[in-house]
C-alpha cells in the first residue's frame, strides 16, 4: 500500500465511522508526517519502536505540546488499528506513571510538600 493509497483508506473508514471532518484532516495530517517520517526511520525497527522515535521527535525536535503528541499517536493508533488492522502493545500516554516534580528534576530527596500517589 503506498501513501496516497494509505490515506484514501483511512478517509474511508472515518467517514465511515462518522466521524468529524476535522478528526479527518487532522489525522490524515499526522499519517502524512508519519509516513514522512519513517523514511529516516531505520527499517529495521519494530513498529512499536518506529512509533516511539517519532513521537519522541516530536517532542525533542518539535517541541510540541503533550495533546498534540497525543493526537499524533492517537492518528497513528487509529491507522494501524483500522486501516492495516495490526495491533501492539501500545500503551495509552496517560498510564505512564506520575512523579512528583522533584523526580522530574532529578533531586535526590522529597521535599516536604511532595506526596507520592497511592
Amino acid at each position: 500500500m503506498n501513501a496516497n493509497q494509505a490515506i484514501d483508506r483511512m478517509r474511508q473508514v472515518i467517514r465511515r465511522q462518522h466521524k468529524a471532518l476535522a478528526t479527518e484532516d487532522a489525522y490524515v495530517l499526522w499519517l502524512r508526517r508519519y509516513m514522512k517520517a519513517l523514511r529516516q526511520i531505520p527499517p529495521q525497527l519494530s513498529s512499536e519502536k518506529k512509533l516511539e522515535k517519532f513521537l519522541t521527535d516530536l517532542a525533542l525536535d518539535h517541541d510540541v505540546s503533550a495533546s498534540t503528541q497525543n493526537q499524533a499517536f492517537n492518528a497513528i493508533l487509529f491507522f494501524y488499528r483500522h486501516i492495516i488492522t495490526f495491533t501492539f502493545p501500545a500503551p495509552s500516554l496517560r498510564s505512564l506513571p506520575y512523579l512528583p516534580l522533584n523526580f522530574r528534576s532529578g533531586a535526590s530527596r522529597i521535599g516536604p510538600t511532595a506526596r507520592w500517589p497511592c
